[in-house]
């Protein structure tokens, strides 16, 4: 396979099975009453929180996530709740003769439908739920009980309280090697001495929200239900000095809507840097040049391919041509390079915030130094391209050519500068 091709095909097979998040999840039932809590991880500049009333003999409910479209967490009017977290790819035997369901979609379907973890669970035996693989489902009633549905199985507990966070449930023999300090922080709240006042589970997702060195970024909302009362309390952006609270009998009774959370809340610093932040995944001008740059590099990588197969099998054949041959060496790396780079930087959000080695490592350590290599062969390569320009010695398809090529390379080290990957 070429070189470029390998590359693309590795970021691709690497990065799809690849996570950063570390969304955190609790549930607390003491004297008959339930709490469930949540932190939702998450760069989004879009956080809502919305309510649909069912249909003739369904419940309503209202739905938390990144947009109005895909729900991460929510609660139907008989107080059973759900809540969706990433976890790693497995490997295992589809079931079949069973319809397939999507994550949202099965969500959506237990909460119009079903009152309780019993009937959660009858419901989603009848399907497939093997489109779940990379994340699972978490679902709580009022009494308690709780029901965890991975891609190829699913289980059930009671505990008066249980905290999850983005790791393989069924495969974990000991939650203690779970290696995240905010989890083991929350299990530790919730052993000493918890109670199901709202004060007491705030202090919970406090201490198991996130935010990061970089941006101040990590925990994009908290939310904590109370299903015995139908309430819905709301922080944003980790501040857990600001609280809105839903009831949701009240909120369905004014129809289907939908709301921003950003005006529920006052102005954010870290917040209003998040969204200053420019990536691919905040901005569909970003998104398209670096479309735009990879098909550039995949056309000037098939030229300097050929370009240097062609002289090879015209050296084998006793002939030479006295054009150098290492601008084009230089110009098939880095071609390389950034066709590695595109599908890395538009698969996964976490390199803009971690670094690229958040989803090079699992390949090798030394990949996360390519943006470090491409700024160091873009000096050369500049330079050629404007002497050749000035010389005149190639004709004005490759001149013009030449210089856009070097001018989308310019910008993408300029954006990879801004992005902190250059230097690791």
């Amino acid at each position: 396979m070429p070189f470029p091709r390998l590359l693309v095909a590795a970021a691709l097979a690497f990065l799809l099975q690849h996570t950063t998040s570390a969304c955190t999840f609790f549930k607390l039932t003491l004297h008959g009453h339930t709490m469930v809590g949540n932190n939702e991880d998450a760069w989004s500049i879009d956080p809502r929180i919305w309510f649909e009333n069912g249909k003739e003999g369904e419940y309503g409910a209202v739905y938390l996530g990144q947009n109005n479209s895909t729900p991460q967490g929510g609660m139907n009017e008989a107080g059973l709740m759900f809540d969706g977290l990433k976890s790693p790819v497995k490997s295992f035997t589809r079931t079949t003769g069973k319809p397939q369901i999507l994550f949202d979609d099965l969500a959506r379907r237990v909460l119009r439908s079903c009152a309780n973890m019993l009937e959660a669970e009858a419901l989603i035996r009848t399907f497939d739920f093997s489109q779940l693989n990379g994340a699972y489902l978490i679902f709580v009633d009022r009494a308690g009980d709780y029901l965890v549905v991975e891609a190829d199985t699913l289980f059930t507990g009671n505990e008066a309280t249980y905290a999850v966070t983005n790791f393989c449930i069924s495969t974990c023999t000991d939650l203690d090697s779970v290696p995240s300090e905010r989890y083991q922080r929350g299990r530790a709240l919730l052993a000493a001495g918890a109670d199901t006042s709202l004060a007491y589970c705030t202090s919970v997702v406090n201490g198991m929200h996130a935010c990061r060195k970089k941006l101040g970024e990590g925990t994009l909302y908290s939310n904590i239900f109370d299903p015995q009362r139908g309430l819905v309390h709301l922080y944003f952006y980790h501040d857990y000095s600001t609280l809105r609270s839903f009831n949701l009998r009240d909120e369905l009774a004014k129809g289907d809507h939908n709301v921003d959370m950003i005006a529920l809340f006052p102005p954010n610093a870290e917040f209003a840097k998040l969204v200053a932040y420019r990536t691919p995944f905040h901005s569909k001008m970003l998104f398209g040049f670096l479309l735009f740059a990879g098909v550039i590099e995949l056309f000037f990588g098939a030229y300097a391919g050929a370009s240097l197969l062609l002289r090879a099998l015209a050296r084998l054949r006793g002939r030479r041509n006295e054009r150098p041959v290492l601008p084009l060496l230089m110009g098939a790396v880095n071609s390389g390079i950034v066709l590695f780079l595109v599908p890395t930087l538009l698969l996964n959000q976490g390199v803009f915030y971690f670094g690229l080695g958040d989803a090079t490592d699992r390949i090798s350590p030394l990949l996360r130094y390519l943006p470090w290599l491409l700024c160091l062969l873009a000096i050369p390569l500049m330079l050629i391209a404007v002497r050749e320009w000035r010389s005149r010695a190639s004709s004005g398809f490759a001149r013009w050519s030449s210089m856009l090529h070097m001018a989308m390379l310019l910008v993408a080290v300029c954006w990879l500068f801004y992005w902190d990957l250059v230097f690791v």
